[in-house]
Formats: C-alpha cells, sequence, structure tokens
C-alpha cells in the first residue's frame, strides 16, 4: 500500500528463508497476490528474492548487485469444471434453505522430485481427504436427507488462488440468499490424532454443533486460530469466497496444534501418499463433520455470524437485515 501510494512502479523484497520453508512460503505467497475475476492488478512488478544470509548482512553497508531474467508473460487459457450436485431437503419450508458442503479437488500436480525421484504430488491430505468428505456426506444424506437442501461442490483451481471458488460465488446455479452455511474442508496435514482443528469455530454461532460433533466421536474441536493465527488460514480456503459475500463459512480441517515438521514433511510434497495416511483417526473424522453438518441442516434456528466479526455486514447484505439474534425460521 506504501509502495502504490508513494508511485513505485514494481516492488522488490529480498529474504534469506530455509530451504525447507521456501516452497511453502513461495505457496502462501502466490496465494496472496492471486487476482480474481475483475481485480485491477495493484503493481505491474512484484518479485520476491531468495538469497544468502550473508548477502543479507550486507545490506545498509554496501549495495546487493541481482540479476533478473524473464521468459516475459505467458498466459493460456485453460479449461476446468467445478462439480455441484444439489440434494433436496425433506422439510416443506427449510428445504429452500441450503447448506453447502465443499472441498477443492486439485493439487499441485507435477513438482519437484523428491530424493526418490517421485515427482508426482498425489495429495492425499491436500485435498483428497476434503473431497472424501465432501462424498461421503454426500452419501449419507442420499440415505437420511436431512430438513434443509444440501448443496454439494467439488472446486477446481485452489490451489491457483482459489479460482474455482470465486467463479463459483460470481455464477452462482441458486440463490446465493438460499444458502445459509458453507461447510468446507481443506487440510495440509495433520499431527494431532486427538483433534478436530476448525478455521472459523469460534466465528459462527454453529460452533457447539461442531464441538459436540467432533465430541461425540472422541475428538476435541480446536478453531485454528488458537494454533497458527499468524498464517490466516481463514481467508486461505475457498471458504472465504463464500465469507466474502456474507455466507457463514469455516473450514473443518484434521488435527494439528503447530505448523512442526510433521505438517511440512507431507504440505505439498510428493511424499503426501495414500499409504501414509491414519484411517481410524480419519474414520472419526469423517463421523465427526457429518454429525456436525447434520445438526446444523436440521437445527430450526439459522447458524450465523458471530456479532462483530469482519464479515457479519456483508452477511446482513446478503440476507437483507440485522439480526440481534440468530435468525430464526
Amino acid at each position: 500500500e506504501l509502495a502504490i501510494k508513494n508511485g513505485a512502479k514494481g516492488l522488490i523484497e529480498i529474504g534469506s528463508f530455509d530451504q525447507a520453508i521456501w516452497p511453502r512460503f513461495k505457496h502462501a505467497f502466490e496465494e496472496r497476490v492471486s487476482l480474481s475475476e475483475g481485480e485491477k492488478e495493484p503493481l505491474p512488478l512484484y518479485v520476491w528474492i531468495q538469497t544468502s544470509q550473508e548477502e543479507l548482512d550486507k545490506l545498509g553497508a554496501e549495495t546487493l548487485k541481482i540479476k533478473i531474467k524473464s521468459n516475459g508473460i505467458q498466459k493460456a487459457i485453460l479449461q476446468s469444471q467445478n462439480v455441484v450436485g444439489v440434494l433436496e431437503g425433506t422439510d416443506a419450508k427449510l428445504k429452500n434453505e441450503y447448506v453447502i458442503y465443499s472441498a477443492h479437488y486439485d493439487h499441485i500436480g507435477i513438482g519437484k522430485p523428491d530424493a526418490k525421484g517421485d515427482s508426482i504430488y498425489n495429495g492425499a491430505r491436500d485435498n483428497a481427504i476434503g473431497t472424501t468428505a465432501v462424498l461421503t456426506m454426500a452419501e449419507n444424506l442420499a440415505k437420511y436427507p436431512t430438513k434443509r437442501s444440501a448443496l454439494f461442490i467439488l472446486f477446481t483451481g485452489e490451489e491457483m488462488g482459489l479460482l474455482g471458488s470465486q467463479y463459483y460465488v460470481q455464477h452462482p446455479i441458486l440463490p446465493l440468499e438460499q444458502m445459509i452455511y458453507c461447510f468446507n474442508t481443506d487440510g495440509g496435514g495433520y499431527n494431532n490424532t486427538t483433534l478436530a482443528t476448525i478455521a472459523g469455530l469460534n466465528r459462527t454461532t454453529a460452533k457447539d454443533k461442531m464441538i459436540e460433533g467432533a465430541k461425540t466421536f472422541g475428538l476435541k474441536a480446536l478453531d485454528i486460530d488458537e494454533v497458527a493465527p499468524e498464517e490466516g488460514l481463514f481467508d486461505r480456503s475457498d471458504n472465504v469466497s463464500f465469507a466474502k459475500v456474507g455466507i457463514p463459512a469455516p473450514t473443518y480441517s484434521t488435527g494439528f496444534d503447530a505448523f512442526d515438521d510433521e505438517i511440512n514433511k507431507y504440505y505439498h510434497q510428493a511424499a503426501d501418499e495414500a499409504d501414509s495416511l491414519d484411517y481410524d483417526y480419519l474414520v472419526k473424522f469423517y463421523q465427526g463433520y457429518i454429525l456436525s453438518g447434520r445438526s446444523i441442516a436440521n437445527d430450526p434456528v439459522r447458524p450465523y455470524w458471530i456479532k462483530g466479526d469482519k464479515y457479519e455486514a456483508a452477511a446482513n447484505v446478503l440476507y437483507g437485515k440485522v439480526p440481534e439474534a440468530p435468525i430464526k425460521n
């Protein structure tokens, strides 16, 4: 903001990062600067440079000379799809309201080979776990429908900057004001199999239902902001596309209590394979997710943002009212 205010034509930031951390940081940086449809590019040039601590130490006393080579801007049109399904609810009135169950199905694709030469990044944790949650919810609701209707969405392009969810919000198949909750699932991994870690747990009035859903199957629900507030994880998955237009939207994730080596061992790495997963834990995780979603979908009282949340104002516009308490049907 300061650079733009002072007329800068570009911004170059220089840092020295541990080689194990740099790929994760690089991905997070790319997420933050991705542009959604209709937004104007803030700076024509924005570059991060990875250098040595020795070179950094010279700054201030010496001029650091850096050569930057570029192949220029390369543009291509890639065809991809969101996958959407609808299941009608059982209540004559509540079936006009929808709970969204969502996850992204894309991953990194082909990346830097590991020590074994494996360059295929399968993404079992990120985000086959999430897509399986949505499919499992769909299977459950097909057998035992809830009072509210369900909208299932598997997004494309999350790893490219939340592109699939941004597109869907701009081109919904059903009116957004009928969507009363978005129950997203995304995961970078887990290091604590006693937890279900939820981005936005404490930000909506459905908190107790998620806590009880996890507890029923032996897990403790924990808000991600209690673990890693500096990561800004609520705003880094597809849920935020819905939150921005006002729809209460947490992200239900596998359990972690720190961004440690156990997370980074698999996060956006070729090692993130299905045979490395703890399936006994995942059964409990999915059971908690399903029970939580069912409780929200059957509750006669609609969930809402906790008063004062930064997305509450957008919700008031979307739903056409300023509720003093959770909306009653």
